[in-house]
């Protein structure tokens, strides 16, 4: 029941958008189809009306076929342009994703330098002080790009986003879990 009224929607968005050229194509539908009525039952006509009628019948079928071209080629664009908007906030999600992790294995590497405080290891805390914070200005120029990525994808942007943040949970959920068996098997 969902797509029907999806495809209802369209239906009226598609009407609102084109109403200038469907009309204009009707129009030209019903010249030509006069032009051709003409002549088919025109009697001897003279070589000048002839020529008249066949210049008008193609004038109106060209601005006929440019229209209707016109509409399909702005709709298929429209749906081109999404899919490959869908397509790089998909990389950029993926690619923020590999930085999170990464941005938290750091943070696990320097949570286990702390334990140890001696002075060989500030300067690794330091270096990966440094690393940590480079990969969160990456997070937040990766946020940037999703922003504005999402002005012409809309929708599908925060789908997408939603499956993939469920695909993270689950995850780090797994590794936990398979850590925690890990240690009691290990350990017991």
């Amino acid at each position: 029941m969902t797509t029907s009224i999806d495809k209802e929607d369209q239906t009226i968005r598609f009407f609102k958008e084109h109403w200038f050229s469907l009309a204009l194509t009707a129009i030209m539908i019903v010249i030509i189809s006069a032009m051709a009525y003409l002549i088919a039952t025109a009697q001897a006509q003279r070589p000048r009306e002839n020529g008249l009628e066949e210049f008008l019948l193609a004038s109106a079928s060209f601005v006929a076929s440019f229209l209707v071209t016109k509409i399909y080629a702005q709709e298929t664009y429209s749906q081109t342009l999404r899919d490959h908007g869908v397509q790089i906030a998909s990389g950029i999600m993926v690619l923020k994703r590999q930085i999170e992790r990464l941005t938290d294995w750091v943070s696990g590497k320097r949570s286990l330098l702390s334990r140890d405080a001696n002075q060989a290891n500030t300067a690794t805390d330091a270096c990966l002080e440094h690393v940590q914070e480079s990969l969160e200005g990456f997070l937040g120029l990766t946020d940037a790009a999703l922003g504005g990525i999402a002005g012409v994808i809309g929708a599908a942007l925060a789908e997408y986003e939603t499956v993939m943040q469920q695909i993270s949970r689950i995850r780090a959920d797994t590794l936990a879990q398979t850590r925690s068996h890990l240690i009691n098997t290990s350990g017991g």
